[in-house]
């Protein structure tokens, strides 16, 4: 009995530091863009996709929130990844209060959610087609000085001290 202590103790331990995934991508179809639903909405409408990018907007309406984001190809870590070429930009619908303090123009997001239909609207004097989203979850990604690629929260290290 004694001997199965430090083994508990142990895969309690690793457990405790293994992470939940960033969004559930069960059902998600990830080979949707932005783009090909602007091209072909009948063909995508109501497909659950995987989208991120920069906020270029945010407002709270009633019930919920409103984010227009400008599109990016996902990094494998599912973060916006802005050296690429920018997809359309699309709308996402949100059923809770997002402050948008913290969702502000320029903050990187990933969300999953259903794709609705194609919404008018406008980018300046230009009429353009929104691809609108039902969002799920939304995932806000910290600002470039509160990164921490590796996404652990454990560090390891040395130090060594001189002292006269």
């Amino acid at each position: 009995m004694l001997k199965r202590i430090p083994i508990a103790l142990l895969l309690l331990l690793i457990s405790a530091c293994a992470s939940k995934p960033l969004l559930d991508l069960q059902g998600i179809n990830r080979n949707v863009t932005p783009d090909d639903a602007r091209t072909d909405i009948a063909l995508h409408q109501n497909e659950n996709v995987l989208w991120g990018g920069i906020i270029v907007a945010s407002q709270n309406l009633e019930p919920g929130s409103k984010l227009e984001i400008l599109a990016y190809p996902l990094a494998s870590n599912l973060r916006p990844n802005t050296e690429q070429r920018a997809y359309s930009r699309f709308i996402a619908d949100y059923d809770k209060y997002l402050e948008t303090v913290d969702f502000a123009a320029g903050r990187l997001v990933t969300l999953t959610g259903t794709l609705i239909d194609l919404q008018a609207g406008k980018i300046g004097d230009m009429e353009y087609q929104y691809p609108h989203v039902n969002a799920h979850e939304i995932h806000l990604w910290p600002l470039s000085g509160e990164d921490n690629p590796s996404g652990s929260q454990f560090h390891f290290g040395f130090g060594v001290s001189i002292h006269n």
